[in-house]
């Protein structure tokens, strides 16, 4: 009996031991997208990171890499991670400049000129992008800067009038905006698909760096690049708030190391990085300008714009815009909730009154109070196909035009929403639904939307009048 128990003892502490020890060696994996491909020398970092952070971890945590665009394309990996579809990613931070302006800085052409002046540029922006990515529940880890970016260009240039007409490749607000400024012909195409863009003639020209010529291997459809050496953007690479914060502390502090030694890695390999392309490009018959004097004057020049529009916009306080989509976003809420209980009222033999009424003022108050914010965040359809080819001159009077009849109707919507509410006061309007609500209520909604998009509209033209401001967005908010 005396041995029995013995066994059962022992049988039960090593049942114990066995339970106990995933437990003491748990592991969390992460998914860390990535849009480029994976020759690429982001591509190759990241994928010593992964294997960094597992030694640094003991195991603890494990990174599977997903390059070239496999798990999510560059645009929708900021989202992902915030939505922890993956809980890593890498992004290209001037993506998001309409975002948020502070995102594009380092995309704006000559603001840096070296690597130096680009590191003390990130030194300043970094506790602003700590903070603004902490709030939307995000983590920055480390950042790695591209090669200095230039022109590549089937034809040679002697001016910034070479490249009207061209079809551009746009990758980010900053090179649509050069694209616009120059008279070329914007197209939105991403890393993944350059190659295939060149082949099939949909892209002529492009600004990046000499990494991104080879990896898509742009010399076998373009012969000339022009080092104009214009910024030097930087990718990040981002976790999930939750994810991290999951993490035991030993954990974190060992991602937090590896990811400061693969940043003072990843810029030293940046400055390799554009000597080595540069010579590749040329090995396989691309010819590698300098810029002439008027070509780098008519940039500066668009860069001096960029830089005027850049500081309007990132000065600017959208508080009251914000607001009104935040307010919006409540309404949509609502909207969903009006809904899901009209379903289980039909599925459940009960019935609350008016919920179909509702659900139709949430989602008016939803629309017209989200009006201002897409507007100044540049959001709506961009047509710029025929304005791109008319004069400066031209264009700048076309901007005004477009504004100033955006003003006039926003403001006619504006007073018939708000008559629209006094009269519905006046004459008691009531609902003839089964909620019995005095119509004002719902369009008071309406009217509050209309003012606030007439204020933006105000502000939008007067950017355009005094700042010159001439681009698709401002074009296409009034078409």
């Amino acid at each position: 009996m005396r041995h029995s128990k013995r066994r059962l003892l022992a049988s039960m502490a090593c049942a114990a031991s066995l339970i106990a020890l995933p437990t003491a060696h748990a592991e969390s994996k992460w998914d860390l997208a990535s849009a480029y491909a994976a020759g690429n020398f982001h591509s190759k970092l990241l994928g010593e990171f992964a294997t960094e952070v597992d030694k640094a971890t003991q195991g603890k945590l494990k990174i599977t890499l997903h390059v070239n665009a496999s798990l999510f394309k560059a645009p929708e990996i900021k989202r992902a991670v915030q939505g922890g579809q993956a809980q890593a990613g890498e992004i290209l931070l001037v993506n998001f400049q309409n975002e948020w302006q502070l995102f594009g800085a380092d995309g704006l052409p000559f603001l840096t000129d070296s690597y130096e002046s680009a590191r003390k540029l990130y030194a300043a922006q970094k506790p602003f992008l700590d903070k603004k990515l902490a709030e939307q529940g995000m983590v920055l880890l480390y950042t790695v800067p591209w090669p200095p970016q230039g022109i590549f260009v089937k034809k040679t240039l002697s001016s910034a009038a070479d490249l009207k007409a061209v079809k551009w490749r746009a990758y980010s607000p900053a090179t649509a905006r050069i694209a616009e400024l120059v008279g070329a012909q914007p197209v939105t195409i991403q890393a993944a698909e350059l190659s295939q863009a060149m082949a099939t003639g949909v892209v002529e020209s492009y600004m990046s760096s000499g990494a991104t010529g080879v990896d898509t291997k742009t010399y076998e459809h373009i012969k000339h690049f022009y080092d104009t050496q214009a910024w030097i953007p930087k990718n990040a690479v981002i976790v999930n708030k939750k994810a991290f914060d999951a993490l035991d502390a030993p954990t974190r502090d060992a991602l937090r190391q590896v990811s400061a030694r693969m940043e003072a890695k990843g810029w030293e390999e940046s400055k390799a990085v554009m000597a080595q392309s540069l010579e590749t490009l040329k090995s396989n018959g691309m010819t590698i300008h300098q810029p002439p004097a008027a070509l780098k004057a008519d940039l500066q020049k668009v860069g001096d714009s960029l830089l005027k529009e850049w500081l309007a916009k990132a000065g600017a306080e959208d508080g009251l815009y914000d607001s009104a989509a935040g307010l919006a976003a409540l309404f949509l809420v609502l909207l969903l909730l009006s809904v899901l209980t009209s379903i289980l009222g039909r599925t459940l033999h009960f019935m609350i009154p008016g919920t179909d009424a509702y659900a139709g003022y949430f989602m008016a108050a939803s629309a017209f109070l989200a009006l201002a914010h897409t507007l100044r965040r540049g959001e709506h359809i961009r047509v710029s196909l025929i304005v791109s080819q008319l004069p400066a001159g031209l264009q700048h009077r076309t901007a005004i035009l477009a504004s100033g009849l955006g003003v006039l109707l926003g403001g006619l919507l504006a007073v018939f929403s708000i008559r629209l509410v006094i009269q519905s006061i006046a004459y008691n309007d009531i609902s003839t639904s089964n909620d019995a609500t005095p119509l004002w209520i719902p369009q008071l909604s309406m009217a509050i939307g209309t003012i606030i998009f007439f204020i933006a509209l105000v502000d939008d033209c007067i950017e355009v009048v005094v700042n010159r401001k001439v681009n698709a967005d401002t074009l296409s908010r009034h078409e």
